[in-house]
């Protein structure tokens, strides 16, 4: 399970950051929500980058614009 921490707009694109250390998502992976909404990611960034221990602690990924908030939980689909 997946739980949103932040949510960025990245011109038409969002940023989304996952608690936990993202095991099992790579670029073109997909997500699903609760209600069974499917939202592919386009790309896994690297956040955090300046103390190691802090970067299995949460993971960004980039996904088009969508409606996504802060709080919502994603399964890998």
């Amino acid at each position: 399970m997946l739980k949103v921490l932040n949510v960025l707009p990245v011109v038409y694109k969002l940023a989304v950051t996952f608690d936990g250390n993202g095991i099992g998502i790579k670029n073109g992976s997909k997500i699903i929500d609760d209600v069974g909404n499917i939202i592919e990611i386009l790309s896994v960034g690297m956040g955090r980058y300046e103390n190691a221990a802090d970067i299995s602690k949460s993971t960004t990924v980039l996904v088009e614009k969508c409606d996504i908030s802060i709080g919502s939980k994603f399964d890998i689909a």
